[in-house]
């Protein structure tokens, strides 16, 4: 929002933790994986022009199987279909 805060609304992202470093325009923080169980670091950077932010996270190997990789995508939150314009 306007006050450099961040609010995640998808259900069941309680566990994300954000850090926002407004002079470098990059965020860190972590998530609860939802396979492994384990606290899992999330990095990525800010484009203020295009209103978004782009990051990834690398997971660990979960028995056997490759290594858990995936991307993180920041948005702004679209109003609710019922929302009065």
């Amino acid at each position: 929002d306007d006050s450099n805060k961040v609010i995640i609304t998808t259900p069941g992202t309680d566990s994300v933790r954000l850090n926002i470093n407004t002079k470098t325009g990059t965020f860190s923080g972590s998530f609860l994986h939802p396979v492994s169980s384990k606290r899992t670091p999330i990095n990525g950077v800010l484009f203020q022009k295009q209103n978004i932010g782009v990051g990834f996270f690398l997971g660990s190997s979960i028995s056997g199987v490759a290594t858990q990789t995936g991307k993180v995508l920041l948005e702004p939150a679209q109003p609710p279909a019922n929302a009065p314009q």
